[in-house]
């Protein structure tokens, strides 16, 4: 019996040691597992797996997500989208992923339609390894343009890591709302350009409302008016990677003109990397929101 015992016990220590030895789930194969969960399970159920209990969701205005979900009535449309860019903090356990998404529905009427448009979800990885997703939003516009090169499934996270130190910076997180401040600061006083002009990533990504994806901060300051903007953006939180240097800012953009009175305009989403030019703007997403209902 004692033998026994033994045995017993330096198999369980085996079969420890393997599982833990077991490679962790990269970003970008969770990202896949997440929408394959929600082909298999309906749109609810596979949010609800892959959710953070603090997670964010846009409905349209930011609002808990895992209430929302919860209260989600299982509907026979069909969501599918794959990521075609990603970034990894240092410290590997936070990062984001965008890409293009299309849901298949039926009218009132009973005619099949389509949907399309481009999405971003930000992760962090949680205390038991697993990836879990912290903010989900999107924008809707017409088909796109081309077929989009979506990330290989088996990509692990080195691939997409970034390289600089972890900062170490305590007060990383109060830059962030800071960030959001020096945006409409130089929207509302320069223009829309100097913004991702000043703030841009040459990697930056615009996704607006009915407006196909602008990719490159080339590309953006081609297409963006020197313009002043008629909004204020106004931060409802945000979130920041361990190693202080991969972080988002996310909230809603308000009419700078008080005559128009305090009803937002749309939500955001500002996802920020530090590089040795210091923060700058890597996503930027926009979405309309309805006007409020008259009494």
């Amino acid at each position: 019996m004692q033998l026994l015992r033994k045995f017993m016990l330096l198999s369980l220590c085996f079969c420890t040691s393997v599982a833990s030895a077991a490679p962790q789930q990269s970003l970008v194969q969770a990202e896949y597992a997440f929408g394959r969960a929600v082909r298999q399970h309906g749109l609810r159920d596979g949010f609800l797996m892959y959710m953070d209990d603090r997670a964010i969701a846009f409905a349209p205005q930011p609002t808990d997500a895992k209430t929302f979900y919860t209260d989600h009535k299982p509907g026979p449309s069909t969501l599918g989208w794959v990521p075609v860019m990603t970034r990894l903090a240092a410290s590997g356990d936070f990062g984001f992923t965008t890409g293009p998404w299309q849901v298949s529905f039926t009218t009132r009427d009973g005619k099949p339609a389509t949907a399309h448009g481009d999405y971003v979800t930000i992760w962090h990885r949680s205390a038991d390894g697993t990836w879990r997703w912290l903010l989900d939003g999107g924008v809707a516009h017409e088909p796109p343009v081309g077929k989009a090169v979506a990330l290989p499934d088996d990509g692990d996270n080195k691939a997409y890591a970034m390289h600089d130190a972890s900062r170490g910076n305590a007060a990383a997180a109060a830059e962030l709302a800071d960030l959001d401040v020096k945006y409409t600061q130089l929207a509302t006083h320069v223009s829309m350009r100097d913004v991702y002009q000043t703030l841009g990533s040459k990697d930056l990504r615009v996704l607006q409302f009915d407006s196909q994806p602008l990719v490159g901060r080339a590309a953006v300051l081609k297409q963006t008016p020197m313009e002043k903007a008629g909004l204020q953006w106004i931060m409802s939180g945000s979130g920041i990677a361990s190693s202080d240097d991969l972080g988002y800012t996310y909230g809603m953009a308000y009419p700078v003109n008080g005559d128009q009175g305090r009803a937002p305009q749309s939500v955001y989403v500002h996802v920020w990397e530090f590089t040795r030019h210091g923060w700058q703007l890597l996503l930027d997403l926009e979405n309309a929101l309805p006007p409020p209902r008259s009494n």
